[in-house]
């Protein structure tokens, strides 16, 4: 009786592990059938692109290799991307040899796969301190002659190599609204005494931008 219950007991195991593994193919048949996410919703007679054209990996300062970008872009259904990496700002070179500034962008791109909806694009952000700061230039051919202290000379560069710039972070508080870099700044307004004075308004010469003091 005994080895038969134990016969019985094995047989169950093989029966339970065979339906998981079942189970486990249906699911991920299942999740391979399913349409591609539509990101946007085309109005009839349009056609609209999905793109994320600002994003990086740990070739600058991003925290996962480009391999995972192009997942999470499959994801959420988007059509075209660009991993415009740092030129200047580079997180893990102490880790890292990074020597072609295009190497994000051949393995992101490795990754597709024939008949894939989604395109990528390569890209770099130049990154320059305030002003002018960071720009965007994607359809380059080769990031690695955007390498330059002056970054009106890069952006020339991206130009000639016939990419497409746009300044990045417009809504930045050290980038004001006609474009013109500005740092905060900070301060003890006083009278004669030495006693703060609060609402006092503060306005920068020449313009009509200003604060009042708290």
């Amino acid at each position: 009786m005994r080895e038969l219950e134990k016969n019985y007991l094995n047989q169950f195991n093989i029966m339970k592990k065979t339906i998981t593994t079942i189970l486990l193919m249906l699911l991920v048949f299942n999740i391979n059938a399913q349409k591609r996410k539509e990101f946007f919703k085309s109005p009839k007679g349009k056609f609209l692109i999905s793109s994320d054209l600002h994003i990086h990996s740990v070739f600058s300062d991003g925290e996962v290799w480009p391999s995972i970008r192009i997942k999470e872009a499959r994801k959420d259904g988007l059509d075209l991307i660009s991993l415009t990496e740092h030129l200047e700002y580079l997180s893990y070179k102490n880790d890292m040899n990074i020597t072609d500034r295009n190497r994000s962008f051949e393995i992101s791109n490795s990754m597709l796969k024939e008949e894939e909806a989604l395109m990528v694009i390569n890209g770099s952000e130049i990154t320059k301190p305030m002003p002018p700061g960071h720009f965007n230039a994607v359809f380059i051919k080769d990031a690695n002659l955007l390498i330059n202290p002056d970054g009106e000379k890069a952006i020339i560069e991206a130009n000639k190599q016939g990419a497409f710039v746009f300044w990045n972070h417009p809504n930045w508080v050290e980038n004001r609204d006609d474009a013109i870099a500005q740092q905060s700044v900070s301060g003890l307004i006083t009278d004669n005494s030495g006693n703060a004075l609060p609402g006092v308004n503060v306005i920068i010469k020449g313009t009509n931008v200003g604060v009042s003091s708290d």
